[in-house]
């Protein structure tokens, strides 16, 4: 077998190809974070999303999960989980049961390394306004908590698949 050959690189991921497969490495795997509220039975009511900006999508927009790259002051994936939250959705859960670990997801056959997926239960929190992460790349991002039949029409198959992983033992 050969070694891989660079083909692009930039901060955030590098294109591989070896032999006449191409790959595609995140250099930093972001954290995946699907937010959501239950009713009293704990059916799904809402899933949280992202509305946001996609200069590279025929829509122009893309709705989406959350997602965040680890901070160096972040001590875990949970950690930087419940900051991305913060940022991006507004929703402070600091009460690790109410988070659960979905498992590593490879969001394409060509991308070589997963991403940490998270459910996280936001039934009866309040919110505040999301306050970005002080680069300006999310101050166009809108989040919304949308209802759950809506949410996984969406075209994003992290929702379904995380929709899936968080209520796979109601939809038995």
């Amino acid at each position: 077998m050969s070694e891989p050959k660079i083909l692009f690189q930039n901060e955030y991921i590098e294109v591989t190809q070896n032999n006449d497969r191409v790959g595609i490495k995140q250099k930093d795997p972001s954290v995946i974070i699907l937010p959501y509220t239950t009713d009293e039975k704990g059916n799904p009511q809402k899933l949280g999303l992202i509305a946001e900006p996609s200069p590279i999508r025929e829509t122009k927009i893309s709705y989406t999960v959350i997602t965040g790259s680890p901070d160096a002051k972040d001590l875990d994936i949970l950690a930087t989980a419940k900051r991305e939250l913060k940022e991006e959705g507004g929703y402070e859960v600091n009460e690790t049961d109410k988070w659960e670990y979905l498992g590593n997801i490879y969001t394409s056959k060509m991308v070589i390394n997963g991403n940490p997926a998270f459910g996280v239960d936001i039934t009866g929190l309040d919110g505040t306004k999301p306050e970005g992460d002080g680069t300006g790349l999310e101050e166009n991002s809108k989040f919304k908590l949308v209802p759950f039949d809506e949410a996984i029409g969406y075209d994003d198959a992290l929702i379904s698949c995380l929709f899936i992983k968080i209520f796979q033992n109601k939809l038995l």
